[in-house]
């Protein structure tokens, strides 16, 4: 992993869920302490996040779509939660293409 730690702000289906504290990436993926906003919205993605089987994910390429941003009024990219692994939330950065698969597909 690379030592460009940062915090991520994560918005799933249009609302603000919480943010990645100390965030870390390596290649196409990111981790770190998921903090949830308090929000009905941010208990919904939690739990969801904690269903997901995050190394069947992992292997297939599925997950939630997410929007995330460096800065909480920044440029939203596109990503894919794959599960929370104890408190870490695992993101996949996505390339705008593959996310409109993605959404044409749900």
């Amino acid at each position: 992993m690379r030592d460009d730690k940062r915090n991520l702000y994560v918005y799933h289906k249009g609302e603000y869920v919480g943010w990645v504290d100390d965030c870390r990436n390596d290649m196409w993926y990111m981790e770190g302490k998921w903090c949830p906003a308090d929000t009905v919205a941010a208990a919904n993605f939690t739990n969801l996040m904690v269903a997901q089987e995050w190394e069947q994910n992992f292997k297939q390429g599925e997950g939630e779509l997410v929007l995330y941003s460096e800065e909480e009024e920044g440029k939203q990219l596109d990503g894919l939660a794959m599960g929370l692994v104890g408190s870490l939330l695992i993101v996949r950065m996505l390339l705008p293409e593959t996310a409109e698969i993605i959404r044409q597909r749900k």
